[in-house]
């Protein structure tokens, strides 16, 4: 056989051989190849880098992407695990990615040096975040909530979790896989609400939250006074004391303590007092309970009488107050002074009231208001009785002030200008010109003083200036007797009895004693003062008295002393008029700057305002004074105004 064909044949057969094992060839002859490819996103939201490699026969010691921001010079570098001996290779970014960033990646292997493949690009929106789970699908407002998931956050955008439509805020502490919230107050009371996170506009898939409906059960004590502290019990309460608002008659109340089965507040200070509901609000829910708490409220039960004059004393018997409580009692329009004041009791005087209504019974309910907010007033009317009536005037109107004075239960003035005596009868209202003319000297400012069926005429001023004559008057025979001159002199002077003997006090200062059955006079130790057109002495019980402006004086006979024993707030003005003091039924009384009618109250030692003289221009006319029986007789003989003098009016004593 010849060998050319057999040659032919065998090369044949190589080309053909070698012609089938073309790719292997290369792949083994050449060098490592990596592609990059394109990213894609998977159901997830994670994003797929993807590449593909061509091994050639080489070893690979690692692969993997590099990838990172545009123009971030620093580069996330991650490697695929379980490399393939070739072609596709991929990585899944599940996290750390922000949205609305281009990023750039490309592929890599590396052999005995790093060989990249071509660099790509893919725009990132942003991961959808998955709800897996709530701690709780039920809860109260300001409880704490934890949503469990994927996804939770992101860096470049804000995290918003939302109860429906309304966003809660979220606790810093939280991360991609469980956030923490609060339930907010504003959260709708819905049976539902469903909760969502979102991130740049990606929403999560919702799970549902029940808000817990809060209940009442019960509270401790039933009652209370303002200031009490109240524990209502429940359930479904907020753990946030701040949530827990609770409202008494609408007034929010201070809240001490709170948990999710009970609340401690303290009542309120206000006006209502009664029974009504504790309403509880938690965020939007809003409920009552059913059982009433009582306020309790002061109540006047009776009182000890039911009329009276202005300046008695009247007891008003009460419940539901406390000794340390405020009051302020009313008679109408008028506040009444408050002398005692116990657990169930207030004592106190009667007001006076307004000038116009003087001459008139006055009805009005008494008012407690206690603390200045609660009130209560009584069911019936109390009456203030009718003090001050009006008498005959005096038939003279001389501008001169007078000395008035009481002798067998008629009223005498002894007239100036006329030198006669007015007698004024009570029992047919009239005044009464006497025939007997004082055979003396015109003058004013005598101290006229009646023992037994005699009247001393004692000092004063005669043409303006201090007068040393003493008189007698006998109303058996109506006839007047000079007496022996004065051994003191004063433009004003006042007196009192004590032990059987006349004291006489001085403008001056001095005090002298007259002893009605020798007719002699014996100077005592001076005052620590001198006055000028006020001064008043009485005695009280066994004190002796002497009134100035801004003092209260008391003597001690033994010591022949007199003290300053306490203050009272009767003053001295210019162009009104000065005080008078008259001593009735063992009280004393002063009309002060011609129009307030003061008591003094022995206990205290204190001037108590009880009325108001009745008159118009009170201030402004002369007044005197005398008494009959249990009433004061109050003259006001002439004054600057028209219309205002003469007057008079009777005022009923206690």
């Amino acid at each position: 056989m010849s060998k050319r064909p057999l040659l032919s044949y065998i090369s044949l057969m190589m080309i053909l051989f070698f012609s089938c094992q073309d790719n292997d060839f290369f792949l083994r002859s050449g060098p490592p190849t990596v592609t990059t490819e394109s990213a894609i996103k998977n159901a997830d939201e994670e994003v797929i880098l993807q590449g593909f490699l061509k091994m050639n026969n080489t070893e690979i010691e690692a692969l993997g992407f590099e990838y990172g921001e545009a123009g971030d010079t620093s580069r996330n570098v991650v490697y695929v695990k379980n490399s393939p001996d070739k072609g596709n290779f991929k990585y899944v970014i599940s996290s750390g990615l922000s949205s609305d960033i281009t990023y750039f990646y490309r592929a890599f292997i590396v052999t005995d040096s790093s060989i990249y493949g071509e660099t790509k690009n893919f725009s990132f929106t942003g991961y959808t975040p998955k709800v897996d789970s709530l701690s709780s699908n039920t809860g109260q407002v300001g409880d704490t909530l934890r949503i469990y998931g994927k996804r939770l956050r992101e860096k470049t955008f804000p995290t918003d979790i939302r109860f429906g439509n309304h966003s809660v805020y979220m606790i810093p502490a939280s991360n991609d896989s469980i956030l923490q919230c609060f339930i907010s107050h504003n959260l709708p009371i819905d049976d539902s609400t469903a909760v969502t996170v979102t991130i740049n506009q990606n929403v999560s898939n919702a799970h549902s939250f029940i808000l817990s409906t809060p209940s009442i059960h019960r509270f401790e004590p039933i009652s209370g006074f303002d200031g009490d502290e109240i524990t209502v019990f429940g359930e479904n309460f907020s753990n946030n004391i701040g949530y827990n608002e609770i409202f008494i008659n609408d007034k929010q109340v201070e809240r001490l303590t709170s948990s999710k089965e009970h609340i401690t507040f303290k009542l309120p200070y206000m006006k209502f007092h009664g029974k009504l509901p504790i309403k509880l609000s938690i965020g939007k829910q809003v409920i009552l309970s059913e059982e009433l708490l009582e306020i309790k409220g002061p109540v006047i039960k009776s009182y000890s009488a039911n009329e009276g004059y202005s300046g008695d004393t009247i007891s008003i018997v009460m419940e539901n107050i406390q000794e340390d409580n405020t009051f302020e009692v009313l008679f109408g329009d008028y506040t009444a002074d408050i002398i005692e004041h116990k657990n169930d009791s207030l004592k106190v005087i009667i007001p006076s009231v307004s000038r116009s209504s003087l001459l008139y019974n006055y009805f009005s309910p008494i008012k407690v208001i206690v603390n200045g907010l609660k009130e209560t007033s009584s069911s019936t009317s109390f009456k203030i009785k009718q003090q001050w009536h009006s008498k005959a005037a005096t038939p003279f109107s001389w501008g001169h002030p007078y000395t008035a004075f009481t002798y067998n239960n008629l009223g005498y003035i002894l007239e100036t200008n006329d030198k006669v005596f007015y007698r004024y009868n009570p029992s047919v209202d009239t005044w009464q010109r006497e025939e007997v003319v004082f055979p003396g000297e015109r003058g004013k400012h005598s101290l006229l003083v009646v023992k037994s069926n005699k009247l001393l005429k004692i000092g004063g001023l005669v043409r303006g200036e201090p007068s040393h004559n003493f008189w007698e008057y006998n109303f058996d025979t109506n006839s007047w007797t000079q007496k022996e001159n004065l051994p003191f002199s004063f433009t004003r002077a006042t007196h009192f009895e004590y032990n059987g003997l006349l004291y006489i006090l001085t403008n001056q200062g001095e005090v002298w004693t007259y002893n009605y059955s020798s007719e002699e006079f014996t100077q005592k130790n001076n005052l620590p003062i001198t006055f000028y057109d006020f001064a008043f002495a009485f005695k009280d019980n066994q004190n002796i008295y002497l009134i100035t402006y801004g003092s209260n004086w008391l003597y001690d006979p033994n010591m022949d002393s007199w003290q300053e024993n306490s203050q009272n707030t009767i003053r001295q003005y210019d162009y009104l008029q000065a005080p008078v003091g008259v001593y009735a039924e063992n009280t004393a009384y002063i009309l002060d700057q011609g129009q307030h009618l003061l008591r003094f109250d022995t206990p205290s030692e204190s001037w108590v305002k009880v009325s108001t003289y009745p008159g118009c221009g009170g201030s402004n006319a002369y007044k005197t004074t005398f008494t009959i029986d249990d009433k004061i007789y109050w003259g006001a003989t002439s004054g600057g105004y028209g219309g205002c003098t003469p007057l008079m009016f009777s005022y009923q004593l206690p």
